[in-house]
């Protein structure tokens, strides 16, 4: 597969390079992260941009913080994320672990057969990239 996105995503230091470049799924994968970790108003000219994942870590822990969630993450992704199709959003309260599971499935938007998946863990600890 040809590189077809390019750019700079975190960590920006990885202890070695400074700014080392990244592509496409990575790329992609991080840009998404970042919207979801950023709270809408937090970036000064791009008022409505993020996602209200941070503002939720201190909510109870029921199925109505659950799909405050879940719509936050979707309308975030698809108004902003033009580069995936969302598959789904799964957000599962655990009240073993007093924390939100949310499990974000996605595809490249020109490439339906690359996927890309990734779990967060949103507790009083904060938030957990798990995988």
């Amino acid at each position: 597969m040809a590189v077809t996105w390019k750019g700079f995503g975190p960590p920006l230091f990885d202890g070695v390079n400074v700014m080392r470049p990244q592509y496409d799924l990575q790329l992609i994968r991080n840009d998404v992260l970042q919207l979801l970790y950023t709270l809408p108003s937090e970036r000064r000219n791009l008022p409505g941009w993020g996602c209200l994942l941070r503002a939720v870590v201190f909510e109870p822990g029921d199925e109505n913080t659950a799909e405050s969630i879940r719509s936050s993450i979707v309308t975030a992704i698809t108004r902003f994320e033009t580069r995936v199709v969302l598959r789904t959003v799964d957000v599962i309260w655990s009240a073993r672990d007093k924390r939100f599971d949310v499990i974000v499935v996605m595809a490249m938007k020109d490439d339906q057969n690359t996927s890309l998946a990734f779990k967060i863990a949103v507790s009083e600890s904060g938030i957990t990239n798990v995988r």
